[in-house]
């Protein structure tokens, strides 16, 4: 018997089943027809729902990408809580944890697919980056922070920990990865006209430091 699901059902079966499947044999190897064979549906109905395998990704893309957003907004909007910490609160509500997607991110950063991990930063930049203006322009009204150019500001900080911070961006030893945080963090406090010892527990969240 031919089983008949909600559109919002079925859709999140495909993006399920490809997103297991992108990770275990990769996304090139991965072919529609798979995808058809272990849903269990014909061609046409994944076409109802889209139009190419990379569109499939994007929409796997897309729901990593709300969950983070929604994160991250509902630190964002926190009362109550120092702007400075607020940031930090925010930065690492950014960040899937250990878990959480990690075969499919591990997919998205290979080499062959640097136009999805591209993409991915694109998204998040455009969407992030209002969240983080948020944040300063609560620390400006708090007094903690002076810039002229919250967003502006907001963009460059993303701009650096997406891509030099990165490492599968730019490879680089624990050594080199502890001086670019370093100096990321004491430009930051500059950028937002605090002293660098604001961000001291920022600099050990990202570094990982208890």
């Amino acid at each position: 018997m031919r089983v008949v699901k909600e559109h919002d059902e079925r859709k999140n079966e495909i993006l399920d089943t490809a997103e297991v499947l992108f990770a275990q044999k990769g996304y090139d190897k991965t072919s529609i027809q798979a995808i058809l064979d272990q849903v269990k549906i014909a061609k046409g109905t994944f076409y109802y729902y889209f139009k190419s395998k990379e569109e499939v990704m994007d929409a796997i893309l897309l729901r990593y990408n709300e969950k983070l957003l929604q994160r991250a907004w509902a630190v964002a909007n926190q009362e109550n809580i120092p702007a400075e910490i607020k940031l930090l609160q925010t930065i690492s509500a950014l960040h899937l944890n250990e878990e959480e997607g990690k075969e499919i991110l591990m997919e998205i950063h290979k080499p062959e697919n640097v136009k999805m991990h591209q993409k991915i930063m694109v998204m998040l930049l455009k969407e992030v980056t209002p969240i983080i203006g948020k944040v300063i322009r609560d620390g400006i009204k708090e007094g903690l922070f002076q810039t002229e150019y919250p967003e502006e500001t907001a963009e460059m900080l993303l701009v650096y920990i997406q891509t030099v911070l990165d490492d599968d961006m730019v490879p680089m030893t624990e050594e080199e990865k502890g001086r670019r945080m370093q100096a990321f963090i004491c430009n930051a406090g500059k950028m937002l006209g605090v002293s660098e010892g604001c961000f001291e527990e920022l600099a050990g969240r990202l570094m990982g430091a208890e």
